[in-house]
């Protein structure tokens, strides 16, 4: 895989493959092409996605890193529809007015730790291992919340975790608005974060010694970026300062995937995907020869701003 763009695999849509076969299919594919990070959490798949990586990790691929989070988790409703969810699963897939009545009923599936303190990040990192087979959490993250849950007793939990290898590094997650204004002024334990704005037109942050992780890619923007893409003379533009024609699906998911992936220095980009040949094609994609530094920045001035969000 080219390493001028770092792929990682978001699992947060994994679970929606009923099959387990598929899935396991997907994860094996996913590292045979030269995927080595993978982003989980308790809430996802109904609380069941951290025990496939698990699994996933188990089998031999325990050279890669892990991401996983604390401050969201499976509702008791979750929990209940966890057992029974390939089967759920396969309705959804048939019936649009069920999947329609799933995501008005969404904000029931997870919710917030009522009070993050520093037993629940504790227990709440030790029932994430014990799904995770016991493999080290390489990224631990905040999963949308505020650095402000970050009190005195909370810190002091996150540096015995890092001190003792539980944990490698920790930061937060979620959309720009859970970014401080200025990260220097943020806690000094973050040394990461996961976030959405890669794709943006105003200014980033950019800050010595963090670990930028880049989410929402597609699934976010890659609907508005072929529609502006309509627009002829700004596809002709596009396609002339990037040197690659820009008229499918997989070619517009290249390039936003090129953008991100270089809009920090080192940034890793999570994708996610139930569909194994579209994860390959991503993948090999980027093995072809990437536009140059100027002509990155050039597409990205002019296809932002009709799309970042």
């Amino acid at each position: 895989m080219n390493q001028a763009v770092r792929i990682g695999l978001g699992m947060a849509t994994l679970m929606r493959e009923p099959s387990h076969r598929r899935r396991k299919y997907l994860m094996d594919l996913s590292y045979d092409i030269g995927i080595r990070h993978y982003d989980v959490a308790p809430a996802y798949g109904l609380g069941a996605a951290e025990t496939e990586l698990g699994q996933f990790l188990d089998a031999g691929h325990s050279d890669v890193s892990v991401a996983t989070k604390v401050g969201l988790a499976p509702s008791a409703l979750a929990r209940l529809l966890a057992p029974v969810q390939a089967p759920l699963r396969c309705a959804l897939r048939r019936s649009p007015k069920l999947r329609t009545l799933a995501k008005r009923n969404s904000p029931a599936i997870n919710r917030p730790v009522p009070q993050l303190d520093a037993t629940a990040l504790r227990d709440g990192v030790q029932q994430s291992r014990v799904r995770l087979r016991g493999h080290r959490i390489n990224y631990l993250f905040l999963h949308e919340l505020p650095l402000a849950v970050l009190t005195a007793p909370v810190s002091t939990a996150v540096e015995s975790l890092i001190h003792s290898n539980v944990v490698g590094q920790f930061g937060i997650s979620g959309p720009a608005t859970v970014l401080p204004p200025e990260l220097s002024a943020g806690s000094p334990l973050v040394s990461a974060i996961l976030t959405n704005d890669s794709l943006t037109h105003r200014d980033l942050h950019h800050q010595p010694g963090i670990a930028w992780f880049h989410y929402g890619v597609l699934g976010q923007t890659l609907a508005h970026a072929r529609e502006a893409l309509e627009d002829r003379e700004l596809r002709t533009t596009v396609e002339s300062v990037v040197g690659e024609p820009l008229r499918t699906k997989e070619q517009v998911a290249r390039l936003l995937i090129v953008l991100a992936g270089t809009a920090r220095s080192q940034a890793t980009v999570l994708v996610g995907t139930t569909n194994p040949g579209h994860l390959a094609a991503l993948v090999h994609g980027l093995d072809a020869e990437l536009p140059g530094a100027d002509a990155i920045a050039r597409a990205r001035n002019l296809l932002t701003p009709r799309i970042g969000h």
